[in-house]
């Protein structure tokens, strides 16, 4: 594979073996100056949780990461996630690039319902419905999951924070597309298009900032 552009690449994600030597060894660097380390995602830097151990020598000079998927509804039990996929055994909680679906039945509401066929934000869009009104009422769906996670240490400020940003920009993407449609100079699939990966990645996007504050406050 090769590396990631913009800012994936300058933030320091790893994707090659080659690359995750040379992280590690930077990242080696810096422990030993003493610097916090820093995990970049979505143009946040959180340091690591300060409850969790170094990692061993032996992760500094191995280039082998695992890339692993967890779906939405294990996502919806992330204590179980977080006690026996991610936390499991304290030697392998490094070296690990984690693939996250969004929660438990948001794509439905971001797209449509796959077995019902029950219209989500992205249906009523395309339909030429009222989509503000599906997506305010997904946010609010959104806000209670994070709610639900603060038990488990979840900054929910924060996190409706991060959340809210992107709704908003989300909705401004959408009503130009909205404009740009009407205006019939763009292929209406091509406009289509980009509003669906938009809508499902906003729900993938959200699950994965939330996975990120709970490791940092995590007490394992």
């Amino acid at each position: 594979m090769s590396k990631l552009p913009g800012r994936a690449r300058r933030g320091g994600f790893v994707t090659t073996p080659h690359d995750a030597s040379r992280s590690l060894t930077q990242l080696a660097r810096a422990s030993r100056r003493r610097k916090p380390w820093l995990t970049p995602h979505f143009g946040y830097a959180l340091p690591l949780a300060p409850r969790l151990a170094a990692p061993s020598p032996a992760a500094w000079n191995n280039p082998v990461i695992s890339v692993e998927k967890i779906g939405g509804t294990s996502m919806s039990s992330f204590a179980d996630v977080l006690a026996n996929i991610m936390l499991r055994n304290p030697e392998r909680i490094y070296g690990r690039v984690y693939v996250v679906s969004a929660y438990a039945g948001v794509t439905n509401s971001l797209l449509e319902h796959k077995k019902t066929g029950e219209p989500g934000v992205y249906a009523r869009f395309a339909d030429g419905g009222d989509y503000a009104a599906a997506l305010a009422v997904t946010t609010a769906r959104l806000q209670e999951i994070n709610a639900g996670l603060v038990p488990l240490g979840l900054d929910r400020a924060r996190a409706d924070g991060f959340l809210d940003k992107r709704m908003r920009e989300l909705r401004a993407y959408l009503d130009s597309m909205r404009h740009v449609l009407a205006s019939g100079y763009l292929r209406r699939g091509d406009v289509l298009l980009a509003a669906r990966e938009m809508l499902a990645a906003v729900g993938e996007a959200h699950s994965a900032f939330n996975s990120v504050c709970l490791l940092y406050t995590s007490d394992a």
